[in-house]
């Protein structure tokens, strides 16, 4: 397949290749890793978001990018874990995948640590999506265009996370899809997530200077009171 404006293409993946991730392993976390797959359209990318179902234990219906948790039954390492949860998902194989970077790992408070990683497809076009309903409800490509055309994420205090005074900006940004007018709410992790994509291959800053997540110490000790009652 060949890859539409090679020059777009070879910008990311010169700066995924600078850029080095700031890795984090702790025991009091679950490791977890979710990847960005980068579809070709035309002349530039889309972006492939899902909806969680309702039939999954945690974050029932938010936006998301395709992942899920470590497991070692299967997985050599957390890339593999991103691939594996990719093909599970939303059935695209990862023969059809390449892996062009990593971004920072990201502890969130519910005990995970999340390890995102950017990925190519290089199949046919269009691309056929095969949804496992117990875990995607829906799924849609946001045109990597929309997020360059934003001049900031929106953002709410004390949405999020409030813990000994710490009060977490959530940062959010809605999507209408142009074909069936469907509004998909983008927040929390997965507007972070993407917020730091463009920022690092596009010097595109989507949020305030003020903004910030939770600090790792903080969350270690939000944890650790949460499983003493």
């Amino acid at each position: 397949m060949s890859i539409p404006n090679t020059e777009l293409y070879s910008q990311i993946k010169k700066k995924l290749t600078k850029f080095k991730p700031k890795i984090i392993s702790l025991p009091e976390f679950k490791q977890s890793a979710v990847l960005m797959l980068l579809i070709p359209v035309k002349n530039s990318f889309h972006l492939v978001f899902t909806t969680r179902s309702r039939h999954i234990h945690s974050h029932q219906g938010q936006m998301s990018f395709p992942g899920g948790r470590f497991d070692s039954s299967y997985d050599d390492d957390l890339q593999e874990t991103a691939l594996r949860e990719t093909g599970e998902e939303i059935g695209v194989n990862s023969n059809h995948i390449e892996i062009i970077g990593q971004l920072n790992d990201l502890p969130i408070t519910s005990g995970y640590i999340i390890s995102p990683f950017v990925g190519l497809y290089q199949g046919e076009i269009p691309v056929t999506y095969s949804l496992n309903p117990v875990e995607v409800a829906d799924l849609v490509e946001i045109p990597i265009d929309f997020f360059l055309q934003q001049p900031l994420f929106q953002d709410k205090i004390d949405f999020e996370f409030t813990y000994q005074g710490f009060k977490a900006m959530s940062i959010f940004v809605d999507y209408i899809n142009p074909k069936n007018k469907k509004t998909y709410h983008i927040w929390g992790a997965t507007a972070h997530i993407t917020a730091e994509f463009f920022k690092i291959c596009f010097d595109h800053h989507l949020t305030k200077p003020e903004y910030s997540r939770p600090p790792l110490d903080l969350i270690i000790e939000y944890l650790s009171n949460r499983s003493k009652h």
